[in-house]
């Protein structure tokens, strides 16, 4: 079925200085849904079996940059 996903991001130019600040975060729910794969695997390797990946479980972080 279909879902949906929270991504968020937020951030801020220091006034007067090159510098960009900004939280992010993604999957903010924290929702289990498979992931799309991409790439081919010999099918000897797992017996003729199907199989899903989970995609990335929530994830946050803070990025800074400097432009010059």
């Amino acid at each position: 079925g279909s879902y949906s996903l929270l991504n968020a991001r937020l951030g801020i130019e220091l006034p007067g200085t090159p510098v960009e600040i900004s939280v992010w975060g993604r999957n903010l729910t924290d929702r289990d849904y498979k992931a799309d794969f991409v790439g081919n695997l010999p099918a000897a390797l797992f017996g003729g079996s199907k199989f899903h990946l989970l995609a990335a479980p929530r994830t946050y972080g803070l990025n800074v940059r400097y432009r010059f």
